[in-house]
């Protein structure tokens, strides 16, 4: 009897918790396997998940950021990871029939670390918020390029062909605007 008690409350205590706290691979949002050899699934649930943090890091980020110049990149990193999960949800919709990946609930255990680090304030955010967006920004390049190449759904590589060189211009937007923060902010050696 005592055995089953605690059982069931082992098990209401797991099932309490918040999604975010749950780690497993099948979570939604984390990405399982190389950036060149994605499930059509895992390819839209690393789009997913990258667009979640573009959005949400984008909204702090004018709001907290120091240099205008970050200000205006967030906004139009917000405003394009939104176009671009709305379109993509339209082909997930009609290509992954049975399998549709739901938005993902809370960030990832990756992504939730990097949210946690914007605490930072003025100058600091400015540098940990391009830093990571370039970082996130290479790993969705190489998600991109990977499904690109060699995706097994055919919709689905030719929106990773489509987004790969839009991706490509953010990471030069972002890596311009590292050299000019870090100027301004006198840390350019």
């Amino acid at each position: 009897m005592r055995k089953s008690i605690l059982t069931a409350g082992l098990l209401a205590l797991f099932c309490a918790l918040p999604a975010r706290a749950q780690t497993h691979p099948a979570q939604v949002g984390v990405a399982v396997g190389e950036p060149g050899n994605q499930t059509a699934r895992n390819f839209v649930k690393t789009l997913m998940m990258t667009d979640k943090y573009a959005i949400a890091a984008g909204e702090l980020a004018e709001k907290k950021a120091r240099d205008p110049a970050v200000r205006e990149v967030a906004k139009e990193m917000v405003d394009t990871h939104r176009k671009k999960a709305k379109e993509l949800k339209k082909i997930y919709d009609r290509t992954l029939v049975g399998q549709t990946p739901t938005p993902p609930p809370a960030f990832d255990p990756p992504h939730q670390r990097l949210y946690h680090a914007l605490q930072a304030s003025g100058a600091a955010f400015d540098r940990v918020y391009i830093a990571q967006q370039v970082k996130d920004h290479r790993k969705a390049l190489a998600f991109a390029e990977g499904y690109a190449d060699r995706g097994e759904n055919a919709k689905l590589r030719a929106y990773a062909q489509k987004r790969a060189p839009e991706i490509r211009d953010h990471l030069a937007r972002l890596r311009n605007l590292t050299g000019q923060t870090l100027a301004q902010n006198g840390t350019a050696k």
